[in-house]
């Protein structure tokens, strides 16, 4: 063996032993560092979501639905348990039980049997039955299905919401099917929601302000001919900031009584929904251009040394004058003119009670009645009217409420809502409808 060949297996063996070394700390480290799978296996927690009744999370989890009950620490027996909270599931997601949950209110196994092409002698089998001949009146019924168990509401082969924890100030949405095309009433305490529908396919659209207040309300559905359903819903604490206000020169002489007659005219805008969204894709900002975002939707704001009694509508942009403002999505202009409070106004009609409107603007380039495309320019920033300075005050509205835009577009619920209508969506980055997922 020559002096060279001695060198080289002499350097191959040193990294042979190098890389063993580094192994064998990697394989120590994956040990220390790996996640216990077995502890989160038998302690996952789980989001309580639409449809996670006390029956339905028992007969998922083949557990007692006292177990289900005391691990939710659940007082109330007639309270569904509350969409949003978070609990301690009694077992993994590799463990639960899929289909659906009916409780018939007319005919019997045979009827269901038929309508899922399997034998009835098998299904009364799965239910703890007999024979497929008793009457099934109320009882909950499972019936196959791929997605995780849970209850709807009568009427409802299935729904979703969206954003699954809400908070204040957000757009609320709902996607779903009915087994027959029907009306759909949905309402969140006593407001009720705009709806929309594509034969059998139905959305629903609500919203909260940033004073809203409730921290568990109650979510009604109803169909015609069904019995009403309720279940609570858990708002997450917002997170606000808080702003002092003086106004001088021409500001100034704009009063209280001005800003609420040109609200009230507002506000019957505001209230027109048409059944069918008129966007056909996400939705985007107005500008392209700005400094900064100088004020956030719901700020608390205390004006002319007053109290923190209002909240900002909106979203305010701070940019230079004669920035060009664009359509934020599809629609109709409902206005287009230059009011007393909002200076250069466009309020832009986008179907299904949803309106974005971009005020103090210094050239309004648009039309009342006008359709418009996202991106469409429709006027510049200015600082016209109750203004203290350049920059574009961009709000958006569900009816007559007015919600956080960001989280709107964060939430991607332009092509969510289009997914549950069935209709394509131009940018699909959450065109995907999954009815049923965990």
């Amino acid at each position: 063996m020559t002096n060279n060949t001695y060198c080289v297996l002499r350097h191959v063996f040193k990294l042979r032993n190098t890389v063993y070394a580094l192994a064998g700390i990697l394989f120590w480290l994956g040990l220390i560092l790996a996640p216990d799978t077995y502890a989160q296996e038998s302690n996952p927690t789980y989001i309580i979501q639409i449809g996670d009744t006390w029956t339905a999370l028992a007969l998922r989890t083949m557990q007692p639905e006292a177990d289900i009950r005391a691990a939710y620490g659940s007082i109330n027996q007639q309270q569904q348990p509350t969409i949003g909270r978070i609990i301690d599931f009694p077992v993994s997601s590799s463990h639960i039980r899929h289909g659906r949950l009916t409780r018939p209110l007319r005919g019997g196994l045979l009827e269901i049997a038929a309508g899922d092409n399997i034998s009835p002698w098998q299904l009364a089998a799965s239910q703890d039955l007999q024979h497929p001949y008793r009457p099934v009146l109320m009882r909950p019924v499972i019936q196959p299905g791929s997605f995780p168990l849970r209850e709807m509401p009568p009427g409802f082969e299935w729904l979703e919401l969206a954003p699954a924890s809400p908070t204040p100030g957000e757009a609320l949405a709902i996607r779903g099917q009915t087994y027959s095309e029907t009306a759909v009433n949905v309402q969140l305490n006593q407001t009720k929601w705009n709806t929309g529908r594509n034969g059998r396919a139905f959305v629903a659209i609500g919203a909260t302000g940033a004073f809203f207040d409730d921290k568990q309300a109650e979510l009604f559905m109803h169909i015609q001919d069904q019995p009403a359903w309720s279940q609570p819903i858990l708002f997450a604490p917002g997170v606000w900031t808080f702003e002092e206000i003086t106004y001088s020169g021409p500001a100034a002489a704009i009063s209280d009584a001005d800003i609420l007659d040109e609200r009230k005219w507002l506000r019957e805008i505001w209230s027109e929904a048409s059944p069918t969204p008129y966007w056909q894709s996400d939705f985007r900002i107005p500008l392209d251009d700005f400094v900064e975002i100088s004020s956030l939707y719901g700020a608390r704001r205390a004006y002319n040394n007053g109290p923190y009694d209002r909240y900002h509508e909106g979203v305010d942009f701070s940019a230079y004058g004669g920035t060009p403002v664009y359509a934020p999505a599809d629609g109709y202009i409902a206005v287009a003119e230059f009011l007393k409070v909002r200076g250069g106004s466009v309020i832009i009609d986008h179907g299904l009670g949803v309106h974005t409107g971009t005020y103090h603007l210094s050239e309004v380039s648009t039309a009342p009645g006008q359709q418009v495309k996202k991106g469409e320019l429709i006027g510049a920033v200015g600082t016209t009217g109750l203004s203290t300075g350049n920059h574009l005050h961009w709000d958006f509205l569900i009816g007559t409420v007015w919600i956080n835009g960001r989280s709107w577009l964060e939430n991607e619920l332009g092509c969510w809502l289009l997914a549950g209508l069935k209709t394509p969506c131009a940018s699909p980055t959450n065109n995907r409808s999954n009815p049923n997922s965990l």
